[in-house]
């Protein structure tokens, strides 16, 4: 497929988005300049790669953001790792095997999709021969939450002996509290307040992120997806039972809404009492009223409400929150239950 017959809206994309010099995309790319010495340009075979890609993101508005994404999250975490006096040693075999490389000299960033039996793995390296880096991107929407650690676990690779680094051993009791075992280091491992967690010191770690990850900077309006897409792909995803007649289920996680909803239609006990044998309970999807398209409500509430008004038995409706969807508890407050899930589910 020649260039110009990509879609019209990827070639505004590719002006506006990834060519822009004000955009996030350029900007990191300066940043890592700055720090490296080096710059380091992504090439993209726009063709091939739109190709490639647009089974897994058909709309074209969305497939230079992802683009974008990407790119820009290798960018950031090659300089994050750079800056960071943790990572000296890797450092110095990046800086060996650039050295090669003349000083002011231009460095391609090959940009590619992932093979098929490896479709939704991110992959990196240093191309001796070409004197270039590869990247290979998943056949998949960006996953913000996952994209970070991958690409820092690729990199270390790249320049680390084939062993990712190697974060502090960690065993957790039942209150939170874990034991701290450091792999060998010439200084204890230091918190952004400045204090030191010393070999077997107890700490708090919190459960819901990974403290060991790369960069956390709140990305760019112009890289985030349309809501379906990006709450379909972000954990963790939270979900509400409010109690009551009506019950509302509410989630950030449309699919699970849908495949609950599917299976209390198909079960659901015919009333007896209702000369068309309708369901006794009507179970809804309702479309939000932050974006189109999307369903963030489930109401559960009889068909025929006489004889009905107490509270709607939840049972059914919790166990399969967290059985079948696999949503873990979170806290309890008069009738509503809260609960989340940070396993991405597709």
């Amino acid at each position: 497929m020649p260039a110009n017959d990509l879609p019209l809206k990827i070639r505004m994309d590719i002006r506006d988005l990834w060519n822009g010099t004000e955009r996030p995309l350029q900007q990191s790319i300066t940043n890592l300049t700055t720090t490296l010495g080096h710059k380091i340009i992504p090439q993209v075979q726009w063709p091939n790669v739109w190709e490639e890609m647009k089974q897994a993101i058909p709309d074209p508005a969305d497939f230079i953001p992802a683009m974008v994404t990407y790119t820009a999250a290798w960018y950031d975490q090659m300089n994050w790792r750079l800056e960071n006096d943790a990572f000296a040693d890797w450092t110095e075999q990046l800086l060996s095997a650039l050295s090669q490389v003349s000083t002011g000299t231009e460095i391609s960033l090959r940009i590619e999709v992932q093979g098929a039996s490896h479709s939704g793995a991110i992959r990196t390296s240093w191309n001796d021969s070409f004197q270039s880096f590869n990247f290979y991107i998943p056949r998949q929407t960006p996953n913000s939450s996952l994209l970070s650690s991958s690409l820092d676990m690729e990199l270390a690779r790249s320049f680390g002996g084939g062993q990712a680094d190697a974060p502090p051993s960690l065993s957790v009791d039942e209150d939170g509290w874990a034991n701290v075992e450091e792999p060998e280091r010439t200084a204890p491992v230091t918190r952004a307040s400045g204090t030191s967690i010393h070999r077997g010191q107890q700490v708090m770690l919190p459960r819901s992120r990974n403290e060991f990850d790369g960069p956390k900077a709140l990305p760019p309006l112009t890289m985030l997806a349309r809501p379906g897409d990006l709450f379909q792909n972000t954990s963790p995803y939270i979900l509400i039972v409010e109690v009551g007649n009506p019950m509302l289920v509410q989630c950030s996680h449309q699919r699970s809404l849908e495949l609950l909803a599917q299976y209390l239609n198909k079960w659901g006990r015919p009333n007896k009492n209702d000369s068309q044998r309708r369901n006794v309970y009507t179970v809804d999807l309702i479309e939000s009223d932050f974006a189109v398209g999307v369903n963030d409500t489930l109401r559960i509430e009889p068909k025929i409400a006489y004889g009905r008004t107490g509270p709607i038995n939840s049972t059914m409706v919790l166990a399969f929150v967290e059985g079948v969807l696999g949503f873990q508890f979170m806290h309890a407050s008069g009738n509503r239950f809260v609960y989340r899930s940070a396993t991405v589910m597709v």
